[in-house]
């Protein structure tokens, strides 16, 4: 999977919106929530599943890589765990993703 910076255009009912995806190695968590933070700064919103909205009107998904790693993993049930813990999330926290990949709680 390329670690470049993705730009898409999605039409979504009427106006083209423009959307941002960035997905993020381990070593680059530091600097994910610096962007993260920054993008949501003097009114950015966020919404679920590491999406957010810079208080321009951009779309961003910030991603760790762990992410697409977990979802296309073969254990369909860990698969699962991780899916929905996700869908709970904001931010992604990638402890608590690997803890729900794995089965267990996260204390």
């Amino acid at each position: 999977m390329s670690h470049e910076e993705i730009t898409t255009e999605a039409l979504v009912e009427g106006p083209v919106e423009r959307v941002w995806q960035r997905w993020m190695e381990p070593d680059h968590i530091t600097q994910s929530d610096r962007l993260y933070r920054a993008l949501l700064a003097d009114g950015g919103e966020e919404s679920p599943c590491a999406w957010l909205t810079d208080r321009c009107g951009v779309s961003w998904q910030i991603v760790p890589d762990a992410l697409p790693c977990m979802l296309g993993a073969n254990d369909r049930d860990a698969v699962g765990r991780a899916m929905q813990a996700m869908l709970k999330m904001t931010k992604i926290d990638i402890a608590e993703l690997e803890s729900a990949f794995r089965g267990k709680e996260n204390s």
